[in-house]
């Protein structure tokens, strides 16, 4: 996936694609609903990849907000989704969400609490959302818990899609205390913020737990050079050329390894 970077990382839910609106048009959706119709037709071994991960090399590289943004998302091709916030040193989902973060996943495990009693509704139909709870002073021994692994498999009979938010891979270990429990990770590195490095790390972390890595999702992404968001709708939506479409993705992807290139 390729996510540009907006001055407001949110989803619009009412955008319309046409020429008329094109003044309301949001690559930040457009890249999120890319991104989540990539996801849908995405194979795990065992089948249809329900229950995914998401996590980052480092910290401020936007996972959590790519978290929330695609659940909402997959909420609107009317399909029953949870997030879950798996962080308990720095949670975010409720911040993000605008709601309560009283008790959430470490009293459920730690507390053996009904998962189902502290879920809240989201911003849209079908989505629902489980905040994180109080921070632990012990994240790994929760969710490498046989807890952890009986709420993944409930959730997974329960919902569609269930995303779970995980820190940072490359910092901490926790994330990699859920790889083998769902069914599919999802790798997202802000261009501007993370350096070839730790992205290295980083993936070769994941590859040694022997997860399925679904793919990287290059978020933050230079308008400039965003020509899939940008030049393409432009010319699709405004002024039509013959293969216009093969010429944005070429200079697409050119742009974004420059991106990456610097780092």
């Amino acid at each position: 996936g390729i996510i540009p970077k907006v001055a407001e990382p949110r989803i619009d839910a009412n955008i319309h694609t046409t020429k008329q609106s094109y003044s309301y048009y949001s690559s930040f959706t457009e890249g999120l609903r890319s991104l989540a119709m990539n996801l849908r037709y995405l194979l795990a071994d065992e089948g249809q990849i329900k229950t995914l991960a998401v996590t980052s090399s480092t910290s401020a590289e936007g996972k959590s907000t790519i978290s929330h943004n695609l659940g909402i998302v997959l909420a609107e091709f009317d399909l029953r989704v949870l997030i879950v916030d798996a962080d308990l040193r720095k949670p975010k989902l409720h911040k993000l969400a605008q709601i309560p973060n009283k008790a959430g996943l470490n009293e459920i495990i730690s507390q053996d609490q009904s998962w189902s009693d502290l879920t809240a509704p989201g911003a849209v139909k079908n989505l629902d959302l489980l905040t994180a709870g109080a921070t632990s002073p012990n994240p790994i021994a929760l969710l490498n818990s046989q807890k952890m692994k009986q709420l993944v498999a409930e959730w997974s009979q329960a919902y569609d899609y269930v995303i779970i938010d995980t820190p940072p891979i490359g910092v901490i270990a926790d994330a990699k205390s859920l790889a083998q429990e769902v069914d599919s990770m999802v790798f997202v590195t802000a261009i501007a913020r993370a350096s070839r490095k730790a992205i290295t790390n980083s993936v070769e972390i994941l590859q040694n737990s022997q997860c399925h890595l679904a793919g990287v999702v290059a978020n933050m992404v230079d308008p400039e050079l965003d020509y899939y968001a940008y030049s393409y709708h432009d010319s699709y939506y405004n002024q039509p050329q013959e293969n216009t479409e093969e010429r944005a993705e070429t200079a697409g992807k050119k742009g974004i390894l420059s991106q990456f290139k610097r780092r």
